[in-house]
């Protein structure tokens, strides 16, 4: 069957062809090649208004291949559309019916993501699986969306856009079927290599996360275990003084208390812990005794800082225990005597 292209301007069939009409069974084995496998890749979407089309062909081969194969006819490409002949268009959804109803009783997944790619081909549908009334052997076997009771048929407009309708003039002539299926082919590694990228940035997001998760197990653990060990012995009167003065708790709270002596230190060497890790450590015997002050910081309403102008450490507590903390820091420094200075 000679295969009609005409120019925008001159529709009748009578124009010269530029090849061979293909034959359903080898637009059928277009449609059938493994590339349609890849399920994922086709129904997962894509950013960028890109077509379907476009993300296989990404470098534009066929489209280039078409503009040589017209300058062999002298013929041009007036505009940025293809406009198939009448006889075209009625031969390629003919066609297409058929291999859709084949490749739906061979693979049903496989009709998802053929059908998918086809409605996505052209915008304002151009190239559509629609819910009309079925003429001749464009009807589909089964509806494609599911909900629909309608019966489906293939409908390919007479006017198609140069970069997805590509695929299309590919498709129906038979002398770039070979062209065809080599972008195929290279598109399939490509996506293969997509595929391959994605299932292991998964599994490495997969490993970090676990080793994020066991990371905070064992932190957890660690905590749990210092807990443990801080609690299995009476606190120090430092330990009372200091854990009041940061939770008003004698014995402190699993993630914040103060340890006197710690590690074989000098009992006056207080070491906080702050969610299982020492935070910082503060010597009494390096305190102004003169110096030291309980006083608000101004931020926050129950806001106050302990110590001098050189040592200290600022916690929220009741304005309630204030009085019990003036008493108890005077107990500590009897404990641990701070400097001796003038004022």
């Amino acid at each position: 069957m000679a295969y009609f292209l005409a120019g925008p301007f001159t529709l009748a069939p009578e124009e010269p062809p530029i090849g061979t009409m293909a034959a359903s069974e080898e637009m059928c084995k277009v449609l059938e090649h493994s590339i349609f496998n890849n399920a994922d890749w086709f129904l997962q979407g894509w950013r960028g208004g890109q077509s379907q089309w476009e993300r296989v062909d990404r470098e534009n081969v066929g489209g280039r291949w078409l503009i040589e194969r017209l300058k062999v006819f002298n013929r041009h490409l007036y505009t940025n559309n293809w406009i198939f002949s009448e006889p075209t268009r009625a031969s390629l959804e003919a066609a297409l019916s058929t291999c859709l109803r084949r490749i739906y009783i061979s693979s049903q997944q496989r009709y998802l993501v053929i059908t998918t790619f086809l409605d996505h081909l052209a915008p304002v549908g151009r190239l559509s699986v629609v819910a009309t009334e079925c003429i001749g052997d464009r009807s589909l076997p089964e509806p494609r969306i599911p909900r629909s009771h309608d019966t489906k048929c293939i409908t390919v407009s007479e006017k198609v856009s140069n970069n997805v309708g590509s695929f299309l003039v590919l498709l129906t002539l038979k002398e770039a079927h070979s062209t065809l299926m080599a972008i195929l082919d290279r598109a399939e590694m490509d996506i293969e290599e997509q595929l391959k990228n994605q299932q292991e940035a998964k599994q490495e997001a997969a490993r970090a996360e676990k080793e994020r998760i066991d990371a905070e197990a064992k932190a957890e653990n660690l905590r749990a275990d210092i807990w443990r060990k801080y609690q299995s012995h009476g606190r120090t009167l430092l330990e009372k003084i200091f854990n009041y003065s940061a939770s008003a708790l004698e014995d402190g709270e699993k993630d914040y208390f103060w340890v006197s002596g710690d590690r074989g230190a000098h009992k006056c060497i207080m070491s906080f812990y702050e969610f299982g890790k020492l935070k910082r450590s503060l010597d009494i015997r390096e305190m102004s005794e003169r110096g030291f002050r309980i006083s608000r910081t101004g931020l926050v309403a129950e806001m106050w800082r302990f110590g001098d102008e050189k040592q200290s450490f600022q916690t929220i507590v009741s304005g309630q225990v204030i009085e019990r903390l003036q008493q108890a820091w005077t107990l500590a420094f009897r404990e641990c005597p701070g400097k001796k200075t003038e004022f």
